[in-house]
């Protein structure tokens, strides 16, 4: 598939407007109680390579029930707290490190997890108290594991159970 240069500077745009936008609902709609309709108060702040993002092609975002927005690239998954970026990476010679580079879908489960598919490297599950990964790839010779190591999304239903698409 070929995607020109304007088409992903048009998808950057779309997408830091979104994050803004969140954090924007977060620090003045509903919990201040102002007008949603209101935007005369809105500012708008571009994040980019050049504040920290590990690359500007985002696949993915979702924000945590910790209130961090995470951000998932081309080149890494990206935590911002409101201030700055951390980038976690995939170091071949450290397996607690992310599986695959390219990070297509974010979800926390109910227990607070927050599970990362990637594009080839399969499920990864970040332990916040060691802030390392575990890996859950597809093994042909295991009908348990996983089915796919190119995972597209991630959701968790009502009963906490996890769906990887």
């Amino acid at each position: 598939m070929c995607v020109t240069k304007a088409f992903v500077r048009l998808l950057f745009v779309f997408l830091s407007t979104l994050i803004c936008c969140i954090i924007s609902q977060h620090a003045f709609g509903r919990e201040s109680g102002a007008n949603p309709l209101r935007y005369e108060n809105i500012r708008f702040q571009k994040a980019g390579i050049n504040e920290g993002l590990s690359q500007n092609f985002v696949a993915s975002i979702y924000q945590d029930h910790h209130g961090f927005i995470w951000i998932g690239t081309r080149d890494g998954l990206n935590m911002y707290d409101g201030y700055s970026f951390r980038v976690f990476k995939h170091d071949t010679f450290d397996p607690f490190s992310m599986s695959d580079k390219y990070i297509r879908a974010i979800h926390e489960d109910q227990q607070g997890r927050l599970g990362i598919g990637t594009c080839n490297g399969g499920l990864n599950v970040f332990d916040r108290q060691t802030e390392s990964f575990v890996r859950f790839a597809h093994d042909p010779g295991k009908p348990e594991s996983i089915s796919s190591n190119n995972i597209q999304q991630i959701v968790c239903d009502l009963d906490g159970h996890i769906w990887i698409g």
